[in-house]
């Protein structure tokens, strides 16, 4: 399965202060020095409050013992920066086995153009990714991906 008794999930809201370069042609060359501010606390304060809420839901999907106490433990975290450098530092700095992301499904063009972060996920991060699509967001769905990409067989 996807988390087993003892495990611990930690929720992650990455408050995306990521600075893109406006785009250049092939022959400009451009320095960017470039800080982005701290965020507000309203900005915070919706994540927290996001947080939260998915914590909520994930506890109701999560095994508990028979006395209905929760059986794996569940950690929120909001950190402000680049989604692409955090979510992967910090699978490695918390020794992560698997980073479940979602995906917006955006088309080809929209990622080309935009960049896509569960692909760069998938290519840049230190443990096993699993994407889950919309319209597909169920737990045993997301079991079934994980033991079809790991080869356990079903779960």
């Amino acid at each position: 399965t996807l988390v087993a008794p003892g495990d611990e999930v930690v929720l992650v809201a990455v408050i995306d202060q990521a600075i893109m370069p406006p785009a250049v042609g092939p022959a400009a060359v451009m320095l960017v020095d470039a800080i982005a501010p701290p965020p507000t606390s309203e900005e915070l304060t919706a994540a927290a409050g996001w947080l939260s809420e998915e914590a909520l839901l994930l506890d109701g999907l999560l095994p508990h013992d028979e006395a209905g106490a929760p059986t794996v433990s569940i950690v929120e975290r909001v950190q402000a920066g680049d989604v692409r450098e955090i979510i992967p530092h910090l699978a490695a700095e918390l020794k992560s086995d698997v980073i479940v992301v979602g995906s917006r499904g955006h088309g080809k063009v929209k990622r080309l153009l935009l960049g896509s972060v569960a692909d760069y996920l998938l290519h840049h991060s230190p443990c096993s990714v699993l994407v889950v699509r919309p319209g597909d967001p169920s737990v045993a769905a997301v079991e079934r991906q994980l033991a079809s990409s790991s080869g356990m067989g079903p779960v």
